[in-house]
């Protein structure tokens, strides 16, 4: 297509078009009906991605001038693509639901995968923001950051420094957005998902006999 578009009678490109283009129609559409005729749990991905590869296709088609003059009218998928993102999109809701209730966070995490994909197909799809909050919630990882007790004022300031780094290390490297999140003691206090915390704590006593 490049190729065209520099040179637009370049007798070998067009070749390539005419004879290649209806061969990868063929072909995809091919691809499309085996996809959707399988046993897969989430077979209308395939068929998603055979459609939009058509479509990116027949885009390059419609831009480049010397390629449209050869093929006029390039197939695409439209109505065909939006059902089946409608379809993929429910498949994922459902596979969701099905992970959400086996209430372990190893399954919530699934859940909040499938979510995320479903709310990819179809942005807003059904409550799939408010699935993806729950799963997100149940498979979250709760930390309570909390240092040794220092009774000497000779530690008592490194102990507070070497905390706060630790603290600062461990939320700037462990994304808002993953499933590991954690509180210092404080915090953990003051929040409302309290008994919900996982607890555990973090002794730093070992770091600070070797100072």
């Amino acid at each position: 297509m490049e190729r065209l578009k520099s040179d637009p009678d370049n007798k070998k490109a067009i070749k390539v078009l005419e004879d290649g283009y209806p061969l990868a129609i063929e072909w995809s559409q091919e691809e499309i009906d085996m996809a959707l005729s399988s046993n897969s749990a989430f077979k209308w991905e395939g068929a998603i991605n055979q459609m939009e590869q058509v479509n990116r296709m027949s885009e390059l088609i419609r831009s480049t001038p010397a390629a449209r003059n050869i093929i006029s009218n390039p197939k695409s998928y439209t109505s065909e693509l939006n059902m089946a993102y409608e379809k993929a999109a429910e498949m994922r809701y459902n596979a969701g639901l099905n992970e959400l209730e086996k209430n372990t966070r190893e399954t919530a995490r699934n859940a909040f995968d499938n979510f995320y994909k479903a709310n990819q197909f179809v942005s807003g799809y059904k409550d799939v923001a408010g699935k993806m909050n729950e799963a997100k919630e149940i498979a979250t990882l709760k930390v309570i950051v909390e240092a040794a007790v220092v009774n000497t004022q000779r530690y008592k300031l490194s102990s507070q420094f070497f905390y706060d780094q630790v603290f600062k290390y461990l939320n700037n490297n462990y994304s808002k957005n993953g499933f590991v999140h954690f509180f210092s003691p404080d915090q953990a206090e003051n929040s409302k998902s309290i008994n919900l915390i996982l607890l555990f704590k973090w002794s730093f006593s070992i770091f600070l006999l070797a100072t």
